[in-house]
């Protein structure tokens, strides 16, 4: 309540719903999600909660993985339309994946596309491509590592044997854009 009072600003009836709500989901009431689905919910009017429903809906996710993705990470409905429709976009069009997988990596949804996402796919391709990775990983595991991680398992691991993938890696903050495999096996 000190860090975060909004919830305790509703009137008494939506708080009420609010948390009707998310026990009605099953989550444990002693643990951290439910306080964040609490803090979710209270932020977000319900035709707002609506429309966020509908930009999942439309990624090809039923109603029940709308709420379950909720129930693993409720700050997923935190997250702008237009966010939400482009990292589906850039997975869909970029990494070939359908945007229902999403819904079990709702984090992927929160990192920057264009400091940690796209800089990190690149690279993965890269190693694909040089045959230093044999087959495609799912990439959840190499967005999520955190920078320190990710610098110790990748770019320090396979620097010598790639010295590209460390240039490629600083310029992240200027990155514009995909490269593709083709383009990656001229680097």
């Amino acid at each position: 309540m000190t860090t975060y009072p909004r919830p305790v600003l509703l009137g008494v009836e939506r708080f009420r719903e609010i948390v009707a709500f998310v026990k009605k989901m099953d989550l444990n009431p002693s643990t951290p999600k439910f306080t964040f689905a609490i803090r979710v919910m209270s932020a977000l009017k319900k035709l707002n909660w609506e429309r966020k429903m509908k930009v999942y809906q439309g990624l090809g996710w039923s109603e029940e993985e709308c709420l379950s993705t909720f129930k693993l990470r409720p700050q997923c409905m935190m997250i702008s339309e237009k966010k939400i429709k482009k990292v589906a976009d850039f997975f869909r069009s970029e990494m070939g994946w359908n945007p229902v997988g999403l819904s079990k990596y709702p984090n992927l949804l929160r990192y920057s596309l264009e400091k940690r996402t796209i800089p990190r796919c690149l690279l993965l391709r890269i190693l694909i491509t040089k045959g230093l990775i044999k087959e495609e990983p799912h990439p959840f595991w190499m967005l999520n590592l955190t920078e320190k991680q990710f610098l110790e398992r990748i770019l320090i691991k396979y620097q010598d044997l790639v010295p590209e993938i460390l240039r490629t890696y600083q310029g992240k903050a200027g990155f514009v854009g995909f490269i593709s495999v083709g383009a990656a096996q001229k680097l």
